[in-house]
């Protein structure tokens, strides 16, 4: 077996603390990633019934005002996330249809 000689300990020391900070922000984001991920699918969730009218922006604009979950959130970005929840293509709504809406 080839044995090897640091021949320069500063510049192998920086590399090993280098690769350590490299591998641990992986870590980090993972269970970031993971931690996020679960948070969603533990989430308590409202439904809504469409009435004739009804619009998108109209329940995140009521959303924003009356939900602690969606309380910060610009409408837009509520409007994006109920559409994504309730996997809508589009901003279509029809009467009669039940939406979800998380809450805290």
């Amino acid at each position: 077996m080839k044995s090897f000689k640091i021949v320069n300990m500063k510049k192998f020391m920086r590399s090993i603390v280098i690769l350590n900070i490299i591998i641990l922000s992986i870590i980090f984001l993972l269970a970031k990633v993971s931690f996020s991920h679960n948070d969603e699918t533990a989430m308590n969730y409202d439904t809504i019934t469409i009435s004739a009218g009804d619009t998108l922006w109209q329940i995140a604009l009521l959303q924003q005002q009356i939900n602690p979950y969606y309380e910060t959130k610009d409408v837009r970005d509520i409007i994006a996330h109920i559409k994504k929840i309730n996997q809508l293509q589009n901003s279509n709504l029809k009467v009669g249809q039940i939406l979800k809406v998380p809450t805290i």
